[in-house]
């Protein structure tokens, strides 16, 4: 992996230099900071290609946070959620990944409110399955999938992933009729497990 990836990927860890968790991490994030990498709003992946008459408006969103133009704090705070299957379900967006979190919150947070296993699992694999992207690879690479749909979970830095590689399959199953794509279930289950599950 590059070290602009790694950069790029690791900035925000930047602002917690008292709680790091991983040893010999220190040494990294000062080799991070000493490279004044971490200022860019260049924008990533496609992004990086789409003209922004392109985009939905859902995509002309998601480039506005990735820059920082806007904050990606949701002021919704009501939503009743339609039942799976129905019409309502199907014309909403978001309905049927709010079920899937809904799922993915048991699955994550312990009896005790404890992150299980699976919880740092599915942040690490979010952060394996994206960090292979490189701007000088073209269309191909990031967080696309490729951890669990392809051999890259043999790789000796995925040890350890194999059980969350299984449970996004299984997942995958219950859900992939609805349009959901293996590489959007990585990502959500990665920021479903970030959120809800602090300890």
């Amino acid at each position: 992996m590059k070290l602009e990836t790694l950069a790029t990927a690791c900035a925000g860890l930047s602002l917690l230099p008292g709680a790091l968790a991983h040893p010999g991490m220190e040494a990294v994030l000062e080799e991070l900071q000493a490279q004044d990498c971490c200022d860019s709003n260049e924008l990533i992946g496609d992004l990086l290609y789409t003209h922004e008459r392109d985009y939905s408006h859902v995509g002309r969103l998601v480039a506005g946070i990735l820059v920082g133009d806007i904050g990606g704090e949701s002021d919704e705070y009501n939503y009743n959620v339609p039942d799976l299957g129905t019409y309502a379900c199907e014309y909403d967006t978001c309905c049927i990944w709010q079920h899937i979190v809904y799922d993915l919150e048991k699955y994550f947070r312990d009896y005790d409110g404890q992150c299980t296993n699976a919880a740092r699992a599915a942040i690490r694999l979010g952060f394996h399955d994206a960090a292979g992207w490189s701007k000088y690879t073209g269309d191909f690479g990031g967080a696309d999938g490729s951890i669990v749909l392809t051999d890259e979970i043999h790789r000796g830095a995925n040890r350890g992933l194999e059980e969350i590689v299984e449970q996004i399959k299984i997942w995958h199953d219950r859900w992939g009729s609805y349009g959901v794509s293996v590489a959007d279930l990585i990502q959500v289950a990665a920021t479903t497990a970030t959120v809800v599950c602090p300890l």
